[in-house]
């Protein structure tokens, strides 16, 4: 007959000098008192030596030697026997895996059954094929007082699977004490609850999740979880959940820290049974994980072949190395920094030869374990070098350092003004003070030719005392004493305009701003503080100043009017005299002319404002556009593009088939220009070329032609192989009874 325990001597009533105890795992239940190594532990009806089930021991991964404790027998004295038996089961003959044995070990005096205080040996018999008892008796050493229990183990040796299963059964333990107690894998026959988490030395963190976790035997009703700060309060937690051993807890973010909390888990009808926390788990405040965040580049930025940028980044509770890679579309493309500080912030010099593209991304993370990581939001592009403009082709030309509307704060700005006739666009350009103000363009911004752009502190038009902001920049304070404005090229150091201002030498106005005088507006004229002056032209919420517009005193030229022919005219001959009226304020000129709207063919580039051209012989019935620009210092002004059609044929031009000097082009012209005229039969033609003093200068030709259209090239050398100086020179024409003097003007 199989039974659970059968004790032959209670402890409080002596019925002879020993006691047994016998355990079959009949109850479906129980395993083993306890285990070390790689056992995985299971009551499995598989494999049985009596009745239906036993204790299946597999070995998971191999390593060592697993065990075991089937008895752990407590309260020994020296010289006490114990002496024990069970059956094993295993699927191989003697001396091959697997294969099981019995063995004994120590624990401490007041131990639990894993204190373990020494090994005490066991039969060196090991199973064989089948089922085999396995038995050994040892006498108890308390080696001088410091252990009072002991543990009988069931040992496997086994190798890959399926060869690494035993089964344990019937399992028989004696001991000739009446004062030792037996502690039997058995489960107790009463209901019970075992808290099993948390069961003492916990840290669980304020607003974290944690599950709370228990067993129960011969019990399945609900369950009460409460929480108890001891000797203090209890709260219920929840006042009933299922009984299936666990229940997770949202810890509140106000938890009140302490050490002294314990879970007391009971049936939740009548908190009988109950078991609590064996010893005190703590509360804490969070603790941030460890994270990395990418700043920069961050999704948008543009930046350029050749140049020197800041990845940067911030970190959270890491403080290891990091590796820094790029990637294209998400896919890895190349490691650009590993094994470095973690500091925040890493220089990448571009390659000139990178690859450029729309799609790029910075992945940054510990290179150990790839965790931390982090990868920036959105993709940032990486374009073809930039281009570097001349020093001077930007520069600070108004400042407003101390408005009057608004405070300092929301109404702070400057105006930039572009010297050159081409688009220069500040993406990635900086602006910062010669201390610690910096800050770099990371979007796209154009700066048209000989045109203004206002960068401020604040772009709300309702709050930054009514201006147009272009760029709002951060990180950067406009002093009202001694500061800087300094205009970097996207390297970091190449400075395109620099004003270094004080209040000694430069305007101090409080609600204005102050300006650069139209006469200096370049690059070095700018650093001297007599040539700015207090703005006196109101904008917005009532501060003085012209941000976005010409400085006080700056006029651009007039726009050029009364073309001729008239725009849009007809049956125009084709030796017409192109004629205009400049604006008022021109300094040079530019003259467009061509048969595609709008004329591309610069004709005339900069020159003296002069306001008659002779483009030479025309097509017949040919349409033409052109276009006149007037500049000055401070910009330009474009007329509308005019447009004439010269006659159809030939019968309707009077000119055409007569005798006829049809002009220079161009004229200006350096450093060659090209002599055009007609003649109605043969002829002989004299062209020679004087200057305004009437001395010879070169005799170009003299000799018979052909009828018809003639060209004929000076390149603007005399008759001794000269270079002519620019001037004004006079062609003198003939040919036959046709004669015609003309200017023309070379300009170098």
């Amino acid at each position: 007959m199989r039974y659970i325990a059968i004790l032959f001597l209670l402890s409080f009533t002596l019925l002879s000098a020993q006691q047994t105890a016998e355990y079959g795992w009949e109850d479906g239940v129980g395993t083993a008192l306890g285990f070390y190594g790689n056992a995985v532990l299971e009551n499995s009806d598989e494999q049985f030596y009596s009745g239906t089930y036993s204790l299946k021991i597999s070995e998971d991964p191999l390593e060592g030697t697993p065990q075991a404790y089937i008895w752990w027998v407590t309260g020994l004295t020296d010289g006490d026997i114990i002496d024990a038996s069970f059956w094993v089961y295993d699927i191989n003959s003697q001396g091959e895996y697997p294969k099981g044995r019995i063995w004994g070990h120590y624990t401490e005096l007041g131990g639990d059954v894993n204190s373990y205080s020494g090994s005490a040996g066991g039969n060196q018999t090991y199973t064989t094929e089948g089922w085999s008892i396995l038995e050994w008796n040892w006498t108890f050493d308390s080696n001088g007082g410091v252990r009072d229990g002991f543990v009988v183990e069931a040992r496997i040796y086994s190798e890959d699977p399926p060869n690494n299963v035993i089964y344990v059964d019937d399992a028989t333990v004696t001991v000739s004490s009446n004062t030792a107690e037996i502690h039997s894998p058995a489960p107790p026959s009463e209901p019970t609850i075992t808290v099993t988490s948390p069961n003492g030395g916990e840290e669980w963190e304020q607003g974290s999740s944690q599950d709370i976790t228990w067993t129960s035997y011969n019990f399945t009703d609900n369950v009460k979880i409460e929480l108890e700060m001891i000797d203090r309060h209890r709260d219920v937690l929840i006042p009933s959940t299922e009984n299936d051993g666990s229940w997770q807890w949202d810890i509140p973010e106000d938890q009140p820290e302490d050490d002294w909390y314990v879970i007391i888990i009971s049936n939740a009808d009548d908190t009988d049974p109950w078991d609590a926390s064996d010893e005190p788990f703590s509360i804490i405040s969070s603790i941030p994980e460890e994270s990395i965040t990418i700043t920069s580049p961050n999704g948008g930025e543009n930046w350029y072949q050749g140049s020197n940028y800041d990845i940067t980044w911030t970190s959270i509770n890491y403080t290891g190395y990091i590796q820094i890679d790029l990637l294209s579309a998400g896919i890895f493309l190349e490691t650009l920094a590993s094994e470095i500080e973690d500091v925040g912030s890493w220089q990448w010099n571009i390659p000139e030869d990178q690859q450029i593209g729309e799609s790029f991304t910075i992945s940054i993370f510990d290179p150990q374990d790839n965790f931390p990581i982090d990868e920036s939001d959105d993709f940032f592009s990486i374009s073809e070098a930039a281009y570097l403009p001349d020093e001077g082709a930007i520069i600070v030309n108004e400042i407003m350092k101390n408005p009057a509307a608004v405070g300092d704060t929301s109404g702070e700005w400057f105006e930039i003004y572009n010297t050159t006739n081409e688009v220069i666009n500040l993406n990635g350009w900086i602006i910062k003070d010669a201390d610690t103000d910096y800050h770099v363009i990371t979007a796209d911004l154009p700066v048209p030719p000989e045109s203004f752009l206002v960068l401020g502190v604040n772009d709300d038009f309702n709050t930054n005392g009514g201006v147009e902001i272009d760029y709002m920049y951060d990180d950067l304070i406009l002093a009202n004493g001694d500061d800087e404005v300094i205009i970097c090229w996207i390297d970091g150091t190449t400075v395109i305009d620099e004003v270094y201002y004080n209040d000694a030498d430069f305007p101090d106005p409080n609600g204005a701003s102050m300006e650069l005088k139209p006469e200096f507006m370049n690059y070095s004229d700018n650093d001297i503080g007599s040539n700015w002056q207090e703005a006196v032209e109101v904008y917005g919420d009532g501060d003085l100043g012209t941000p976005g517009e010409m400085n006080s005193g700056i006029v651009f030229p007039g726009t050029p009017e009364n073309p001729y022919p008239q725009n849009g005219a007809q049956d125009i001959p084709v030796n017409v005299e192109l004629t205009w009226a400049n604006g008022e304020y021109t300094e040079s000129i530019d003259l467009y002319f061509g048969t595609v709207n709008p004329p591309s063919e610069l004709i005339l580039d900069n020159v003296s404002p002069i306001e008659v051209y002779n483009p030479g012989l025309l097509d017949l019935n040919t349409t033409y556009f052109w276009q006149i620009v007037c500049r000055n210092q401070y910009g330009e002004t474009q007329s509308e593009i005019w447009s004439f059609t010269t006659t159809a044929t030939s019968a309707d031009n009077e000119l055409a088939p007569k005798t006829n000097y049809l002009g220079n082009f161009p004229n200006p012209f350096n450093p060659e220009t090209t002599i055009k005229f007609h003649l109605s039969k043969a002829a002989f033609v004299n062209i020679r070329i004087f200057d305004l003093k009437g001395n010879l200068v070169k005799i170009l030709k003299q000799e018979n032609y052909p009828s018809g259209n003639h060209n004929v090239l000076w390149n603007g050398i005399d008759s001794k192989g000269n270079e002519v100086s620019s001037g004004i020179y006079i062609i003198k024409f003939s040919s036959g009874d046709y004669s015609l003097t003309s200017k023309m003007i070379l300009i170098k």
